[in-house]
């Protein structure tokens, strides 16, 4: 019935630092129910009242809560920011307040975007997706931080 636990225990251990975290899948601390009922509203309520960075606090709750490695979490955190986008243009549509021809072009900068960067994913690994992922969080940090200290 324990065989192997050891082994399990101590690959977890290794990677509950820092430098291990989102290399590989671990052992999620929270089940995937309870996950998506917490996250999915307070994540979906960040998107519509406030916006940035979403797709990142997805992919580190998916890291972080779920044990995904980056490349997983990155997979999932699209398809979480599709629903929100979705939604987001349902509720406008219905408003009427959809500019289409920005709309049309933003949609295909992200396509050409997801495109591109699903390629360099599949390729790379979460060796490339974990430097690029805490670079951009980085960048949008500072940006909010710069915005909010120079109104």
């Amino acid at each position: 019935m324990f065989q192997g636990a050891p082994d399990r225990v101590e690959q977890a251990a290794t990677q509950q630092g820092p430098e291990g975290i989102g290399r590989s899948e671990r052992i999620a601390r929270v089940a995937t129910t309870p996950f998506y009922l917490v996250a999915g509203p307070a994540l979906g309520f960040w998107d519509g009242f406030f916006g940035p960075a979403t797709g990142s606090f997805w992919a580190v709750a998916f890291v972080t809560l779920l044990g995904y490695d980056f490349v997983k979490a990155t997979g999932f955190s699209k398809v979480m920011n599709l629903v929100s986008n979705a939604a987001a243009v349902g509720l406008f549509l219905c408003g009427g307040h959809i500019l289409f021809a920005a709309a049309l072009a933003m949609a295909a900068g992200q396509v050409a975007g997801a495109r591109l960067g699903a390629g360099l994913v599949v390729k790379k690994g979460a060796r490339f997706v974990r430097p690029i992922f805490l670079i951009v969080v980085a960048l949008t940090i500072a940006r909010l931080l710069y915005v909010a200290n120079t109104r």
